[in-house]
């Protein structure tokens, strides 16, 4: 799970943690085919004719004049399917039947679309719910590669939080792929205990082409401060025992004049050397160096207690 890690500007702290188409108008990326009358139930030519002038008004994105030719064909006959289809075509500005299939969200609430369905033959019946069906694999799909993505972002290292709402996420698409199994993955997460690092164990990161080297720093107390017998010893130096409750890595160095012109793109030390410490910066230098760490660190940057630095 997510490990706290320590830099210093001398010393400053950064926690690993982890961190919905179309328009008015659809697009043609299925492909449009001459509108053909369906062989589903006989029409008079009066109807023949009302349908293909819909079809021509919803080839020209012309949808009031389209929904006006569908409706006509319904005052002739209010159980003919493909007039509600066509009605719904002009209400979504969809310039033919077969784009329903590409709408971004479900038609089967639309209440065109039901009256098409409860007039329709069985044939007509599975060609519409076929649209249905096409949308609604598109968006579990989407849905399924969102969440498989957050999964990977979340193994950068998430709190359980994050590894318990994906799981129910995952759960929620009721075994759609392998979403069964990537649930239980992240219901392991949960409950898998965070490996405790050794003493000084040394960790390497690399930043901007930059190596960042930490040293882990246990749970454990120690005493802070100095002896009163100290020579040259300030009054607020008490000697006191301080508990770290949580571990944490620490950057071996303090941060270099590399690394600082590297992450700011620009260098305001008096004493020039790469390697060297950076200096002449503010406290609000520093914390725009921390925010802009960020972007290259799963987590938020802040600044350390003085028992960290400690």
């Amino acid at each position: 799970m997510s490990t706290a890690i320590r830099l210093f500007v001398p010393v400053f702290v950064v926690s690993l943690s982890f961190l919905s188409g179309c328009g008015n108008e659809s697009s043609t990326t299925a492909q449009e085919k001459p509108w053909e009358m369906p062989t589903i139930q006989s029409a008079s030519p009066e109807i023949v004719n009302l349908m293909k002038r819909g079809h021509l008004s919803l080839e020209e994105s012309d949808w009031n004049q389209a929904s006006e030719h569908f409706e006509n064909v319904l005052k002739i006959d209010v159980e003919y399917a493909p007039a509600h289809v066509g009605k719904l075509c002009a209400e979504l500005k969809v310039r033919s039947e077969e784009l329903l299939g590409e709408r971004p969200e479900p038609i089967s609430d639309n209440r065109n679309f039901q009256l098409a369905v409860r007039f329709a033959d069985a044939t007509y019946q599975k060609t519409l719910k076929g649209y249905e069906e096409k949308i609604q694999e598109r968006i579990r799909q989407e849905q399924y590669d969102r969440l498989v993505q957050a999964k990977n972002e979340a193994a950068k290292g998430a709190p359980k939080k994050v590894w318990r709402e994906l799981a129910e996420q995952f759960r929620a698409m009721n075994g759609y792929k392998n979403t069964a199994a990537l649930a239980k993955e992240c219901d392991a997460m949960v409950t898998e205990k965070p490996r405790v690092a050794a003493t000084n164990e040394r960790k390497v990161l690399s930043i901007k082409g930059l190596d960042y080297a930490f040293r882990w720093c246990p749970v454990g107390t120690f005493m802070m401060g100095s002896p009163a017998s100290e020579q040259g010893r300030d009054e607020n130096e008490m000697q006191h025992q301080v508990k770290l409750t949580t571990g944490f890595y620490m950057l071996e160095t303090q941060v270099t004049q590399e690394m600082w012109e590297s992450v700011m793109g620009s260098n305001p030390s008096n004493f020039k050397g790469k390697k060297l410490p950076v200096e002449h910066i503010s406290w609000n230098d520093c914390q725009e160096y921390i925010k802009k760490l960020n972007d290259h660190l799963a987590g938020t940057p802040s600044a350390p207690a003085d028992f960290k630095f400690s």
